[in-house]
């Protein structure tokens, strides 16, 4: 079956040049969707807040260390 007959577009005509790739084209009216927008900000929100609970999960290790230099001349105490 030839497709310009299932759409209809006689012999003699041809079709229109396709602007993009189908995945472009599907990507930019994703793009241009303000509920998917929000969906995907509110599940990269979910995620991020996934990822600090399973951080809070765990037990945290730190270590401090200091140094302090004292005189240890005691000469100055004897009398």
């Amino acid at each position: 079956m030839n497709l310009m007959n299932v759409i209809y577009v006689p012999e003699n005509e041809t079709m229109p040049p396709v602007p993009d790739t189908l995945d472009n084209l599907i990507g930019d009216a994703l793009e241009q969707r303000h509920d998917i927008i929000q969906l995907k900000q509110l599940t990269d929100a979910a995620e991020a807040n996934l990822a600090q609970v399973k951080g809070n999960y765990w037990p945290s290790i730190s270590a401090e260390a200091k140094y302090h230099d004292y005189d240890t001349d005691l000469s100055l105490y004897k009398k």
